[in-house]
């Protein structure tokens, strides 16, 4: 079920070998910390969605448990190297999307008390589905954190993403610079608490979301 949302394709390879290299200046500058502070209040079970080369892995609480997915193998195999020298690695359990089924392990796995996503909802093929669908497996009351770029607001950076953008899927995994992901996840009912715009090269949302 949860493979059926990703249109990553054709740069698996190379998006597993060299993203933390390229993503590592922006991360060290800026994003670590935001994550850190996003992460600061979680607890119980955390869903993943997106869980890459395992960044968020040595972030999340000691105290957490975490399902995470991912759908592509060559990033997963550094979050499973990454999980390895974590204090207490069985606390996290990582799928591959291409050869696990995600129904099956969100049913047995549920009720979860946080879902996260991190720089994973630009690269769904249909963000609003597939967030919708993963409701249904949180615990009442549940926050849903995310952290993600978005179009930016000035008109001719808004421009220049939009006439980059075809190129910049088919050389980012699918990546979309384009999208409003923000305004996307109130249309489907969830409201934002501790909601905040930054700029580090492109616009990022941060925020804490409930169902209403």
């Amino acid at each position: 079920m949860l493979a059926s949302f990703f249109s990553r394709k054709g740069t698996a390879a190379l998006m597993g070998k060299y993203y933390d290299r390229f993503m590592s200046g922006i991360e060290e500058k800026v994003l670590i910390r935001r994550r850190k502070q996003l992460f600061s209040g979680l607890q119980g079970k955390i869903l993943e969605i997106g869980t890459g080369t395992g960044i968020n892995l040595d972030l999340f609480p000691k105290k957490t448990t975490v399902v995470g997915f991912e759908p592509n193998p060559f990033m997963l195999s550094h979050a499973y190297e990454r999980a390895a020298f974590i204090e207490n690695p069985n606390r996290f359990a990582l799928y591959n999307l291409k050869t696990e089924d995600g129904t099956d392990i969100l049913n047995e796995a549920a009720p979860f008390d946080a879902l996260v996503f991190t720089l994973v909802l630009c690269t769904v093929a249909q963000p609003e589905s597939l967030v919708r669908s993963l409701l249904p497996y949180l615990r009442e009351g549940a926050p849903i954190l995310v952290l993600e770029h978005i179009i930016d607001p000035h008109p001719l950076i808004r421009w220049i993403q939009k006439t980059i953008n075809p190129v910049w899927k088919r050389c980012a995994e699918g990546c979309h610079l384009t999208r409003s992901t923000d305004q996307m996840l109130e249309q489907i009912g969830l409201k934002a608490t501790n909601a905040s715009y930054f700029r580090a090269g492109l616009t990022f949302y941060q925020a804490v979301l409930y169902q209403t």
